[in-house]
C-alpha cells in the first residue's frame, strides 16, 4: 500500500517578501526520497500575518509531500 507523508514548514519574510528571514529547504525536508511535490502557499493565518503587519511580515508555508 502507497503512504504519502506531508511534511510542512514556515517561511518567514519582511517588507513584504523582499527581505528572508528564514526559508525552508524542500531537498532537505525530502530527506532521501528521490520523488516528491513541493508547493508553497499563503495559508489563511498566513494572510492574517500579512494583513494584521500592512505587508511587514509575510509568511509562506512550503508543503513538501514524499
Amino acid at each position: 500500500m502507497l503512504t504519502i507523508e506531508t511534511i510542512m514548514e514556515k517561511n518567514h519574510y519582511l517588507v513584504a517578501g523582499l527581505a528572508p528571514i528564514k526559508t525552508a529547504n524542500p531537498t532537505q525536508m525530502a530527506g532521501d526520497a528521490k520523488n516528491y511535490q513541493v508547493t508553497i502557499k499563503h495559508t489563511f493565518v498566513d494572510g492574517l500575518f500579512n494583513l494584521f503587519t500592512s505587508g511587514f511580515y509575510t509568511p509562506t508555508t512550503t508543503i513538501v509531500k514524499k
